[in-house]
């Protein structure tokens, strides 16, 4: 059970000074404290513990690494999963561009996923003092995916309790579904599509259109009717069963006679 306590002191030079210190004990019966400056971050602080500690997946902020210690961790691990050198590259650039420049010296426990959208946006938007270059939609995403399969080793190897870039990339799919669905209208009738008086004028324009070349294919019908096809029956009946030709009788004076 988490408690949150208020502490307060006075200085050398008499001004008092007070903190907020979250006291708990973790699935392994170990005792830790944590020290914040307000109240709110305690509070919420706290919450966040009891959840882990339930679950069992607590990591203590003193043991926790940092991202670019995790990130050399992940690099080795691919490594010797036998990984392509062109895959180790590309792993090994995410890191050290982009992912340890930004946040790398941040704990994991630290990590929140206000962090993760403040990353993401300097990848895209960097900075007044960043001479980086803005990073395309696509570098973007590898980029977090990477540092979202760094977190998921790190909770497979119980060095972190949870893995936040997934938490926010779910969190943005539902803001842009909800963005999305905002945007669609219905279709109106005038607008989008034509009112009944539109259709009847457009069938009545197509009619208009198409009597002259009806009229004309029926004078051409009359003047020369199509020949008739041949019946089922005919079509159906044995070859040998068909009416044969009249043989043409050869006369006594013919040759071969």
């Amino acid at each position: 059970m988490a408690t949150v306590q208020k502490r307060e002191w006075t200085t050398r030079s008499g001004k008092a000074r007070e903190a907020w210190i979250v006291r708990y004990t973790d699935q392994h019966k170990k005792r830790h404290i944590e020290t914040f400056a307000k109240k709110g971050e305690a509070v919420r602080r706290k919450t966040v513990i009891e959840s882990e500690v339930e679950r069992r997946v607590h990591v203590p902020r003193a043991q926790s690494v940092t991202v670019a210690e995790a990130g050399q961790s992940w690099l080795q691990q691919a490594e010797a999963d036998g990984l392509e050198r062109g895959t180790l590259r590309q792993y090994e650039q995410h890191l050290r561009l982009h992912i340890a420049p930004l946040i790398g010296g941040v704990k994991l426990a630290d990590l929140s996923l206000d962090d993760v959208h403040q990353f993401r946006a300097s990848l895209t938007r960097p900075g007044p003092g960043d001479r980086r270059p803005c990073q395309s939609r696509a570098m973007v995403g590898k980029v977090v995916s990477s540092l979202s399969s760094i977190l998921g080793e790190m909770v497979a190897r119980g060095q972190a309790s949870r893995n936040v870039v997934r938490e926010a990339t779910a969190a943005s799919v539902k803001r842009q579904n909800r963005i999305e669905k905002r945007q669609e209208k219905q279709l109106k009738v005038g607008v989008d599509i034509p009112t009944k008086e539109e259709l009847r004028t457009i069938l009545a324009a197509v009619i208009a259109v198409s009597a002259p070349a009806a009229t004309l294919d029926a004078k051409m019908q009359k003047r020369a009717p199509l020949r008739s096809p041949p019946s089922r029956a005919a079509r159906d009946r044995p070859a040998r069963h068909r009416a044969l030709p009249p043989l043409r009788r050869s006369r006594p004076n013919e040759p071969g006679r």
